[in-house]
């Protein structure tokens, strides 16, 4: 896995929105990643003139919020890079007492669930409400496992690399289906 050095964040700087300069394609790349957020919640897709009109009239309190967010965003972003993904005890200490890293270790099968889950203590889900104002922190959940008939677990997050035959053209759903119930059996985790 590759980890972003400091000294590449340290060379991001801030780009002041420009939306009535086409050359800088700020309104296009608003278009675009509004209208991947609609395709996934299936909402109508918005025209470039009108994410230029929205965006003309914002009002500064949802900027405000907008740029809270980013902010809590980037330090999710700093923890994971500036940590090089090292789990040292003292920060992991900070958000857990000893004894739940103690327990934790002693009763996770893998090293590698006990490292993810050292990940999740440190990460935290934010919940904000600027109007009240509000901002709240919490854990974020544990992904669900399914257990394997040979003992081992899975989650959302684990992949299965599964290899068609040599003749793709002849290669079936049942085939697929076989090799599924093979990995079952035969899954070694990451």
């Amino acid at each position: 896995m590759h980890i972003l050095s400091f000294t590449v964040i340290s060379s991001c700087q801030s780009v002041t929105f420009e939306k009535d300069d086409d050359n800088l394609a700020h309104v296009d790349f608003v278009m675009s990643a509004a209208n991947l957020r609609a395709t996934m919640y299936s909402l109508p897709i918005t025209a470039r003139h009108v994410v230029k009109r929205i965006a003309g009239r914002i009002v500064p309190a949802i900027a405000t919020t907008t740029a809270t967010v980013a902010g809590l965003v980037c330090l999710e972003l700093l923890k994971y890079v500036i940590n090089n993904n090292q789990y040292d005890d003292d920060h992991v200490g900070s958000f857990t007492s000893e004894k739940e890293i103690n327990t934790l270790a002693a009763t996770t099968t893998t090293i590698n669930n006990c490292e993810q889950r050292l990940v999740q203590l440190k990460s935290r889900n934010s919940f904000l409400n600027l109007a009240l104002p509000v901002l709240l922190f919490s854990e974020p959940g544990l992904c669900r496992q399914t257990r394997l008939p040979n003992g081992k677990y899975f989650s959302l997050w684990d992949r299965w690399t599964i290899r068609p035959c040599k003749q793709v053209d002849k290669y079936r759903l049942t085939d697929f289906i076989d090799q599924i119930k093979v990995s079952a059996y035969t899954f070694d985790g990451p």
